[in-house]
Parts: C-alpha cells; structure tokens; sequence
C-alpha cells in the first residue's frame, strides 16, 4: 500500500486551486461541500467560479505568495512545468498537495467517492487506473440500499443511546454489530420508527440485564 486512506476535516481553511477550468471546477465543488475556503489562481476560469462569497479568485498567473496560509493545494492545469514549480514550493512550505494526473508530484490522491447522506465511500487504485476506481463507484452506487441514509442515523442514534444506557464497552460494541449486520438492517426495513425504538431500548435492556437472552430480542 503506498498512501494512507484518510478523511481530512478542511472546515475554514485555505484551499488552493491553481487552474480555473473543468477539472479545478470538480475539485472546488468538493473542497467547498467539505467547507474550505477556496482560493483559485488561473489567467481565465470557468464562469461558475464568478460572483460567489466563499471562493476568492486570482485572475493571473500563478506565483509564490499564492502559498501564503494554504493548508491544501491543488494543481489542475496542462502545464508539466508550472506543476513542478508548484510541487516543489509545496514541499518547501511543508503545504500537502496534489497534482491532477501526475502521481509523481503529489503527497496525495482523491479517491472516487459514492455519497450517500453522511456515508462516504472511496475507492482507489492508488493511481493505476482511475477509470476503473470510477467504473467501480458507479457499481457500488448502483448497490446500495435505497434506505441507506435513514439506517445510518438510525444507526447513530442507538449508538448515542448506548453510550448512555451501557457502561460496558463489549456491550456497546456488540450491540452496534447486532444493528449494523444484515440481519439488523432487513429488521430496520421491516419495522416503523415507533417499533425501531422498541426494538433497540429492548437490545439495551437485555445488555443491561447481563445480555443471555440479547440474541433472541
């Protein structure tokens, strides 16, 4: 495995994009879900970088002191040399970046991503072969459960539950699996809110009571 898989919280920190066309535009969209303040730098740029609040853009050129309080850059252009000039002062700066279509030069890389709600899927082949990480986000959209995002919160709220109700940590995390397994997410789909509720104050209380009886409720 040559790169470390991790979710980066960007919320309010400077995130440079050298390159105003369709790729920086993709890019920008996903920096600014995650709640980056978006800095481009590019002679011309797509019109949809035009007008808005939380973007800041750099009609020119792209020059050292564009780095100045960047947490993140990225370059998205045609211009081998301007990306080796870019990732060298990265590097320099000690500033994590990344340059589109040249693994070479970058610290890292973006994942396919398949999104459902606050479910956040990556797939990646290190930079083999994108086509494929995209071929098989596509697949994996195409399988998820139409139900996904309301099981994940119902998910979350009996782990907040839990964590109130069960001291024990074995206790918490086996309950999670039980909920989480197949079987836990064909019973979520069967029952009304009401009846989920019930269901998982039941699992609790066996837990509670020494959880002999847990795998028949």
């Amino acid at each position: 495995m040559r790169y470390f898989p991790l979710c980066l919280d960007i919320r309010d920190r400077i995130c440079l994009l050298v390159g105003g066309g369709g790729m920086a535009l993709e890019k920008a969209t996903r920096l600014l879900q995650a709640g980056a303040r978006v800095r481009v730098v590019a002679p011309d740029c797509r019109p949809e970088f035009s007008g808005r609040a939380d973007v800041e853009v750099r009609l020119r050129a792209f020059e050292d002191t564009d780095l100045d309080g960047v947490f993140l850059a990225i370059a998205a252009t045609h211009d081998r040399i301007l990306h080796e000039r870019f990732a060298r002062l990265c590097v320099q700066r000690g500033i994590l970046h990344s340059v589109i279509d040249a693994p070479d030069l970058c610290q890292f890389i973006a994942p396919a991503i398949v999104e459902r709600g606050e479910l956040m899927l990556g797939v990646s082949t290190q930079g083999l072969a994108p086509a494929l990480a995209a071929r098989l986000r596509a697949e994996i959209e195409a399988w998820l459960p139409a139900d996904i995002e309301e099981y994940l919160h119902f998910l979350d709220h009996a782990r907040q539950r839990a964590k109130k109700m069960l001291a024990r940590p074995e206790d918490r995390a086996s309950l999670g699996r039980r909920l989480a397994s197949r079987e836990g997410h064909e019973r979520f789909a069967a029952l009304s809110s009401e009846q989920r509720r019930a269901w998982v104050d039941a699992l609790i209380e066996s837990h509670r009571a020494g959880g002999a009886q847990g795998d028949s409720v």
